[in-house]
């Protein structure tokens, strides 16, 4: 059984501080690959704005949107490691991991995996769950084939 239905690498664009340009992906997920104006996927990953409202106790560390359209809140919270982060979509059932490198940012989908997002988190985490590992080459494989 496979937990990630959708992987896409962004690359930075260098001349904005918070845009990220779609390089490669390894199936479309609708709700992040929707082309602008110049035909470019782009997201942008920021501070959380103050009018985002969290029912939790703890607010999200980072924004992801497109177009001035959030996407989800983004959670980090191991502060040893704070290039991973999780979060759900707006609006779905589906969770969402993110992994910020250099000027890249990776974005993991796990469709109706909501409820798990904080345990798809800790696996990756980990980095201890072999089958996982395996699905995540798998997925940056096919993107780098597309």
């Amino acid at each position: 059984m496979s937990l990630i239905d959708s992987y896409s690498l962004f690359k930075k664009d260098l001349n904005l501080k918070t845009k990220y340009i779609l390089a490669a992906c390894s199936v479309p997920y609708e709700l992040l690959h929707r082309p602008n104006k110049k035909g470019e996927v782009v997201v942008y990953l920021t501070a959380v704005p103050d009018c985002i409202e969290s029912h939790s106790q703890r607010k999200p560390a980072l924004s992801l949107s497109i177009s001035g359209i959030y996407i989800s809140g983004l959670y980090i919270p191991d502060l040893k490691k704070p290039e991973i982060a999780f979060g759900d979509v707006k609006g779905t059932e589906d969770a969402i991991l993110c992994v910020m490198g250099e000027n890249q940012l990776e974005i993991f989908i796990a469709k109706g995996k909501k409820a798990l997002s904080h345990q798809f988190y800790q696996l990756f985490h980990d980095g201890a769950d072999i089958d996982l590992e395996a699905e995540i080459a798998d997925h940056r494989q096919k993107a780098e084939a597309s």
